[in-house]
């Protein structure tokens, strides 16, 4: 973002926000003035009582997580590219769960790490034949929030 001059950028604890003025207060600057604000929240991780996913899940929460997940698959392709016995316990197997905008968009990058990535640096791996993806969400569609025509469509690009 450095050659975007019409940014600014504070690392600092939000205080409050001033709706009225398009003011934002934080610890040790002036109040900061916007035109459009987003707020991102974060979140935490819940496992909703499920036994065994904390111990065998990847969240993908922070950057950390995300790293932690990347490393978890290169390693298991690594693996299986020695030892391809891995494939029938199901190496290949990919579960994501929760079918929200973070999850589609997890299946969707996968998908194209696999195809994209995997079977030219592992072309001994029988990607195409064996890998699979799962996307797991409890509600009857994909992207609930989202207008059913973008449901659609999700859904259409994951089978492709």
């Amino acid at each position: 973002m450095h050659r975007q001059d019409n940014l600014l950028f504070h690392q600092a604890k939000v205080t409050g926000v001033d709706f009225a003025n398009k003011k934002v207060m934080a610890t040790g600057v002036d109040p900061i003035p916007y035109d459009y604000l987003v707020i991102g929240l974060g979140a935490i991780v819940n496992f909703y009582g499920t036994k065994g996913a904390q111990e065998n899940a990847f969240p993908l929460y922070t950057l950390r997580d995300a790293v932690r997940l990347k490393d978890h698959i290169f390693k298991t392709l690594e693996a299986v590219d020695k030892d391809p016995a891995l494939i029938d316990d199901g190496a290949l197997t990919f579960c994501i769960v929760g079918g929200g905008p973070t999850g589609v968009e997890t299946a969707g990058a996968m998908a194209e790490l696999l195809h994209a990535v995997a079977e030219i640096d592992y072309p001994n791996l029988p990607i195409k034949e064996r890998a699979q993806i799962l996307l797991f969400e409890h509600s009857p569609h994909l992207l609930g929030p989202f207008k059913p025509k973008l449901q659609d469509y999700a859904k259409k690009s994951l089978k492709n």
